[in-house]
């Protein structure tokens, strides 16, 4: 637990304390300070997961959705890789929106054949969308690794899972 850590982090330094050499103090401290930090850098962390901080996003995906649904997926995917450069858009995040606008598009769209038209853009449009994307996103970390953290992510979201699930 934290408290366990807390602890273990004051009798390391009572030890440094003890430390004669100021350079090998001085780095303890700082890995120290570090792992106290943590709580803050994952409680800022979440706070921008339930916030909705790429409005461009999900403008640019309902837009595909309502207007161009049997679309090339080329034009979408190089729009939304626009804008993930332009917002510098982590990629994890990046695949969390394009998620997050399908499922209200799906939520917001009028039962009958809107609904269908949504259903298929979200699961057969958009997984073709990620394949491209992985090509564009070669530069980063391993894309399979921040499409499955952006998956975690979104099971997180469970009132909008809940509601898309509705439909």
């Amino acid at each position: 637990s934290w408290t366990a850590i807390e602890h273990s982090l004051l009798k390391l330094g009572e030890i440094l304390a003890s430390l004669s050499n100021p350079q090998l103090r001085s780095q303890a401290e700082q890995c120290g300070t570090l792992i106290r930090s943590i709580p803050t850098m994952l409680a800022v962390h979440s706070e921008q997961l339930h916030k909705t901080g790429y409005p461009t996003v999900h403008a640019v995906v309902l837009l595909e959705g309502t207007m161009n649904l049997t679309g090339e997926t080329q034009p979408l995917v190089e729009q939304l890789m626009m804008v993930k450069r332009m917002q510098h858009i982590p990629t994890p995040l990046f695949v969390l929106e394009i998620w997050k606008a399908c499922f209200v598009g799906l939520i917001e769209s009028p039962e009958g054949t809107e609904e269908l038209k949504w259903t298929a853009f979200t699961f057969l449009k958009i997984p073709q969308v990620l394949v491209k994307l992985k090509k564009y996103c070669h530069g980063d970390k391993d894309f399979t690794e921040d499409v499955s953290c952006a998956f975690e992510f979104l099971l997180k979201l469970t009132p909008l899972l809940d509601k898309a699930d509705q439909r």
